[in-house]
């Protein structure tokens, strides 16, 4: 009876220390990996990204979220860049499609700028966060209009 007891609260303590720590985020993997974007598109993918915590335009304008996504052409073809619409998770609210209506070259590179419309904005610094969006790139040789969804994981600067 006694090395049940004596093995039992040694478990339970253990118990709660995993407990603990899956509470304050220590087992969430997205605090650990690196800051990334993707793209899920052939031929198209992010060069760089940032999401920031600014004044946005004027100097005593109220802080905003603004989202900043370089995109670089590598597919040997041009690509017309029709809409983006960042979808809603944990942090950021779901915005509609925001038009962008660019053509792409190949070995161009496109920098999206876009306000998160996110009320109150969320400060540098806090948490990394993941962002998902869908783009809608449009082929001009055939007309053909493909979504691609990808995903921003990084923290605001």
């Amino acid at each position: 009876m006694e090395f049940l007891l004596t093995y039992g609260w040694a478990i339970l303590v253990v118990i709660v220390a995993i407990a603990a720590l899956a509470f304050f985020g220590g087992l969430n993997p997205d605090r650990y990996l690196p800051d990334s974007c993707i793209i899920d598109a052939p031929g198209l993918s992010c060069r760089d990204h940032s999401i920031s915590y600014e004044r946005y335009p004027a100097p005593f304008s109220p802080y905003k979220n603004i989202l900043r996504l370089s995109i670089i052409n590598g597919g040997g073809q041009t690509f017309t860049l029709k809409r983006l619409k960042v979808l809603a998770n944990n942090v950021f609210a779901e915005l509609p499609y925001q038009n962008l209506d660019h053509d792409l070259n190949n070995r161009q590179t496109y920098l999206v700028k876009l306000d998160l419309q996110q009320i109150p904005p969320v400060p540098s610094g806090t948490r990394k966060v993941r962002l998902e969006f869908i783009l809608e790139v449009e082929n001009p040789d055939t007309g053909l209009k493909h979504n691609y969804k990808g995903f921003i994981r990084s923290v605001i600067d």
